[in-house]
């Protein structure tokens, strides 16, 4: 898995520096529209790459003989998580509102399982951004199915969590 996870990064690095240079990105949210869905699409992708590290970490015993060998990619894991919540989503609508607003509660829920498998170090306050992303998802309640059960579950958990 770390091979074929190290190939997809290279792949994603080299289709990114074939993109032209207007719809590049930094880490912060872009404010133009082009280079903010690339942004989120890059994101997804990485968590696509990350999530398997990420789950074995969080159900691996403490003692697990991988843990070094997955840490990298649990830490990257977590790392995309912290910056697809970030400022998302947005009362902006939008055709990736919908997805945008349940990626948002799977990082949520990476960062909370992290937190609570008890083994995986976040450090400083991690439940800040994961309740200021559920404050934003508030917005979306009244217009999409399913996001206020989404808000429970996260919300549930996050109380659960020391």
């Amino acid at each position: 898995m770390v091979q074929a996870a190290e190939q997809f990064e290279q792949q994603l690095e080299t289709w990114y520096a074939g993109l032209p240079p207007l719809i590049h990105f930094s880490e912060d949210l872009p404010a133009e529209e082009l280079p903010y869905h690339v942004r989120g699409r890059v994101l997804e992708i990485r968590r696509f790459i990350y999530a398997p590290f990420l789950r074995h970490a969080i159900h691996a015993p403490p003692d697990d003989p991988y843990r070094e060998t997955v840490r990298p990619f649990v830490d990257k894991a977590l790392a995309c998580s912290f910056l697809s919540i970030r400022g998302e989503p947005k009362r902006h609508r939008h055709h990736g509102t919908w997805y945008n607003i349940r990626n948002v509660a799977v990082c949520c829920l990476f960062i909370i399982g992290a937190a609570r498998s008890g083994t995986i170090p976040l450090g400083g306050d991690w439940k800040e951004p994961v309740r200021s992303a559920v404050k934003r998802m508030r917005y979306w309640v009244r217009e999409g199915p399913g996001v206020g059960r989404c808000i429970e579950v996260i919300e549930s958990y996050l109380d659960d969590t020391g």
